[in-house]
């Protein structure tokens, strides 16, 4: 087969301009730090790259998900820890208080103190976390409790994803933990009672109370508990999101960024070939340029 000019030429342009398109993409390479920049750059690995994007964005927005979860949820403990001490010390006085030995004004001294555990337990029960209100169900913008210790929340639980799938809830329940709602012992209305039957110097009345002062430690200590095994799972899910992401990250990087050596050292030879080409690009068209003048 014979070769025209017009072929050489044809050749020789194309030569020059894959050298071109190599020296150009080494040079993306090697500003950007990765191999894989466009899909034509290798169809496969850009699939996996935009895949995995997918799962980075979503472990990563998992991961402030759950943080922000045990943190609420560990407030949450350590706030009912507060109230159950509250309840320790609300029995002490009861106990001590139904005896015969105290008179009148010891009596209304500690329903003074009562008074001021109860006021205590309402701050404690309109304790904010990073979602809001935590004890008031999905009511998180207004105080569960009111200043006449009057529950003003829900049970509605809100939910958080926590793996692929699973759900769980991230508040801790105000109505089972304070309120009678539920079937327990309704906190406020306890310690009113304790505080008026102490004020009335009825000793009789004081001892009524302890049991049901009892119950209504009990039903505090019951939410913390549930509060600790979220707390728990929380933790262990941040941790296996944590874990992931850092290995969806490594194949990100591995299949993505190249070799900065290596990268460098073919983009030498590339320039090296280009620099070649073009020279014969040269060479050849001022062949035909000196043929075209005879």
């Amino acid at each position: 087969m014979r070769i025209t000019e017009n072929m050489r030429i044809a050749q020789t342009a194309h030569s020059l301009s894959r050298s071109a398109r190599e020296v150009y993409d080494l040079t993306a390479m090697a500003t950007t730090g990765r191999k894989i920049n466009k899909p034509s750059d290798g169809p496969a690995a850009y699939a996996s790259i935009v895949s995995r994007n997918e799962r980075m964005e979503l472990l990563g927005s998992r991961k402030s998900t759950l943080e922000r979860a045990e943190h609420d949820v560990a407030l949450a403990e350590t706030t009912l820890a507060t109230a159950g001490d509250i309840m320790a010390r609300v029995r002490e006085i009861a106990v001590a208080m139904a005896d015969a030995e105290p008179g009148p004004n010891e009596r209304q001294a500690m329903a003074t103190e009562v008074a001021n555990l109860r006021d205590h337990l309402v701050g404690l029960a309109n304790t904010r976390g990073t979602r809001g209100y935590l004890f008031g169900g999905t009511a998180t913008k207004t105080p569960p409790i009111d200043v006449n210790g009057v529950f003003q929340g829900n049970n509605a639980a809100i939910n958080v994803e926590y793996a692929d799938g699973q759900t769980s809830a991230v508040n801790v329940s105000g109505q089972d933990a304070f309120t009678a709602l539920s079937g327990g012992r309704d906190i406020f209305q306890d310690l009113t009672d304790l505080e008026t039957e102490l004020l009335a110097d009825n000793q009789q009345g004081v001892h009524l109370l302890i049991s049901t002062i009892d119950q209504g430690h009990k039903q505090i200590t019951s939410v913390r508990a549930e509060a600790g095994v979220k707390m728990t799972r929380f933790s262990s899910a941040r941790d296996v999101t944590e874990n992931a992401l850092v290995v969806v990250t490594s194949a990100q990087a591995s299949d993505r960024e190249g070799d900065a050596t290596e990268v460098f050292s073919d983009l030498a030879t590339a320039q090296v070939a280009y620099e070649r080409s073009l020279a014969v690009t040269r060479q050849v068209l001022g062949m035909t340029s000196a043929m075209e003048r005879f």
